[in-house]
């Protein structure tokens, strides 16, 4: 019999938590989101290495949630120690130390269903709901049962005695709203949240025809029930009685907290409800109903507020009662907020982790992975070195990275720093005699760049370079060799390692597109299929940008197709506000016009593309401002630039976000390249339709948010644009949908990191 001793997990000891939660595909925000946001602090605040896991969740059909479901499922979490799942359906994720803190499950399947799904269809489907939830939320799937709420575990209950015998722990939540002052003189009702039908805020704006005094109601916030509710308010005539105050800023929200007489929180069948603990926190009474769900166990009826029928004439008495009886409100909101003082985020986690023990023998080791190429990754310029950092500065925190790489220019000095808390990108020049060798060479092929692909064997006149990878190779279990260019140095020296080839591009076929097909550049050309075909013989795990790209190895390098794992590139998706104005933007920018925006670096392929855009898009769309930007600046004609053209040069990261945020669509002529185009996926985080050629698109499969087109079509893929607006708001939101949930970098080097960690254990 194995003996396995068992740790039990005390404050202050490290653990690799995955904190697993929706993302609605409309991206919207609300009060879950502040408590994921919340609970990730608390726990990296404990001293924890936490991972937000985003699952996408599209809820508008049937399939698309049973989907959800699934994937959840098939989620690879075994690398952390403890798993952590909300909302429907993250419970569905196996993992032997799974604690759900569940906010709730689908409610138009449970409580709401009778209000919204009717016909046996739909019963049907409540079924298979109610059996993924019974199999998700087992007792023997779940290490620990936690809630947020009383309301939610009575739901299960109603819904089916299954639920009687799960022992639900109660964990309220704390708010991330901070910094509340003592109160104020009450001048008005406050309500603030999502205008949405099931908080009843029709309740509240009818019972303001019986409020006294003619005291105003304010609504902060947004939400898809605003138009009836402000027509509501015109039909009852109190225009000048209550303001609606769109969305507010935190330091706005405490303030209107803090002035406020009451806030009236009526809502239905409520899951917690974080307005009533930040009234409370504010030192505010509440109003409730007695069907409000967990406000209902918060509020203390005549103690720390009021909990009444849910009609406006009942609300009304109790806000003329407040109104009228000032000392009254004031020492009601002390009740609620000393009510509330327990609820903390310190407190939250000490309940959730209490109790969870983990064995020694499942903790996740430590990674340490060396990752090869010739050029910085700071700062990061251009597809391949924001490929670099994409992957490699989001790895899952037990992984230690050193990253290894040079200047493909002279006169630059030795540099080591710290990109993230686990990469560490170490830069060492090559040779003034490496890079005369390339100079002398590269006159034989003088219309291309040949500093990368003669590196595996000029790199050996770089001593100083060469004798640090070696000394860091040996440190290393894990070798990443980014590009082929370094492979040279370390394919007789791995030994046992774990080698990967991250693959940027099927480089012998990018390469017969730049270079001669005679004299030098044919044997430059033959020399790079030698180095990339050995190396991926060699390679254990081959990283492609594309199914092209796969095909392509195997195709012409026999290389086992069960070794390739398709990683395709990404992008910084929160780098991108999308919800900034971008009519202001462009006053900021001086864009006058509907704006279509091309970024490239100082390569060929992008050359062509902006020489494309200048010579005969510009002149054929005299109506639209064209915007390039980056590298490609410098190599373009400027002897005739169209009065449409805007050249900005090389930019900062911010001032690039603000060009790309400030257009309104996204061009992309290529017309020659490999692998997936990194600009392409920026486009869609910044929510930019794109007009691309069939290459520009190359590795891609949604084109829900890109038209793929011949060159000869893109003026009037344009006008479509220009023309037809709801075209242009749709395919914008797909287009951030898809970077979200397809191309974040953070869910991309998750990927790698579980599959880095099997292989290991595998080898």
């Amino acid at each position: 019999m194995q003996l396995f001793i068992k740790i039990k997990i005390e404050l202050g000891v490290m653990m690799n938590i995955a904190v697993v939660t929706p993302q609605s595909v409309k991206g919207e925000r609300g009060g879950a989101e502040g408590l994921y946001d919340g609970l990730i602090k608390a726990l990296i605040t404990k001293g924890h290495n936490v991972n937000h896991v985003k699952v996408l969740v599209d809820e508008s059909t049937f399939e698309s949630i049973v989907q959800a479901y699934c994937y959840c499922y098939y989620l690879d979490l075994d690398d952390y120690d403890v798993v952590i799942s909300t909302k429907a359906p993250t419970y569905m994720v196996r993992h032997r130390n799974h604690i759900s803190y569940l906010l709730h499950t689908i409610r138009v399947f449970y409580d709401m269903f009778d209000e919204i799904s009717l016909g046996l269809d739909k019963i049907k489907q409540r079924e298979l709901i109610y059996a993924f939830d019974k199999y998700g939320l087992d007792p023997s799937r779940i290490k620990k049962h936690c809630t947020i709420g009383h309301t939610v575990e009575e739901r299960l209950r109603n819904a089916d005695q299954f639920w009687n015998n799960i022992d639900f722990k109660l964990i309220y939540p704390d708010t991330l709203l901070s910094g509340f002052s003592e109160p104020k003189k009450g001048e008005f009702i406050f309500l603030p949240g999502r205008l949405h039908r099931w908080k009843r805020i029709d309740l509240v704006i009818k019972s303001m025809k019986y409020v006294k005094n003619g005291v105003k109601l304010l609504l902060a916030g947004k939400g898809e029930d605003e138009k009836n509710l402000k027509k509501l308010t015109r039909d009852l005539g109190l225009e000048n009685r209550i303001e609606f105050l769109g969305p507010v800023s935190d330091n706005e929200l405490i303030d209107l907290y803090s002035r406020s007489i009451v806030i009236p929180f009526v809502t239905k069948k409520e899951d917690f409800g974080y307005i009533t603990i930040e009234a409370f926190r504010a030192k505010k009474p509440v109003i409730t109903c007695h069907d409000s769900g967990e406000p209902t166990y918060i509020v203390k009826d005549g103690v720390s507020g009021f909990i009444v029928e849910p009609d406006p004439i009942k609300i009304a008495e109790k806000i003329n009662f407040f109104i009228e009886n000032p000392d009254e409100a004031a020492n009601m909101g002390i009740n609620g907020y000393d009510a509330v003082r327990h609820i903390t985020w310190d407190n939250v986690t000490n309940d959730m982790l209490d109790g969870i023990n983990i064995d020694p023998s499942e903790r996740t080791p430590k990674i340490n992975t060396l990752v090869l190429d010739m050029q910085p990754i700071e700062p990061a310029i251009g597809g391949g070195r924001l490929r670099l950092k994409g992957l490699y500065s989001n790895f899952p925190r037990n992984f230690q990275v050193t990253y290894i790489g040079s200047y493909d220019w002279s006169g630059e000095q030795h540099r080591e720093i710290k990109i993230s808390d686990n990469l560490n990108e170490i830069d060492v020049p090559f040779s003034k005699t490496h890079f005369d060798i390339n100079s002398y060479l590269n006159k034989l092929v003088p219309q291309n760049v040949t500093i990368d692909v003669l590196s595996p064997f000029l790199i050996f006149a770089s001593d100083e370079y060469v004798n640090r990878v070696k000394k860091e190779l040996i440190k290393n279990e894990v070798i990443i060799v980014s590009h082929p260019w370094i492979y040279s140095v370390i394919y007789d020296d791995i030994k046992d390692k774990l080698l990967i080839y991250d693959s940027h591009n099927y480089e012998y076929g990018l390469r017969e597109q730049l270079f001669p097909k005679n004299g030098f550049g044919k044997c430059i050309v033959e020399y790079v299929r030698f180095v990339e075909s050995n190396l991926c013989k060699q390679a254990d795990i081959i990283l492609a940008c594309s199914d092209e790209d796969k095909a392509k190895f195997v195709l012409n390098y026999g290389v086992d197709p069960e070794k390739i794992f398709i990683l395709p590139n990404g992008t910084f998706v929160k780098d991108y506000d999308i919800n900034i104005e971008k009519n202001k933007l462009k006053n900021e920018l001086g864009i006058d016009n509907f704006a279509a925006i091309f970024v490239g670096s100082n390569y060929a392929p992008n050359v062509d593309a902006a020489e494309f855009i200048i010579k005969t898009l510009a002149q054929e769309c005299g109506d639209i401002q064209f915007i390039i930007v980056g590298g490609v600046s410098d190599c373009v004609d400027k002897t005739s630039i169209p009065s449409n053209v805007l050249i900005t040069g090389l930019v900062s990261n911010d001032d690039l976000k603000k060009y790309m945020l400030a257009s309104d669509i996204a061009l992309n002529p290529m017309v020659r390249g490999s692998g997936i185009n990194i600009k392409m996926l920026d486009y869609f985080a910044a929510g930019l339709p794109v007009i691309t050629t069939k290459i520009g698109a190359r590795g891609l499969y949604n084109k829900n948010n890109y038209i793929e087109s011949e060159l000869s079509d893109f003026r009037k893929y344009i006008k479509l644009f220009l023309d037809d607006k709801n075209i242009l708001t749709e395919m914008s939101k797909c287009a951030r949908n898809t970077a979200e949930s397809e191309y974040d970098w953070n869910k991309l080097s998750i990927n790698l990191g579980n599959l880095i960690g099997k292989s290991l254990r595998g080898k």
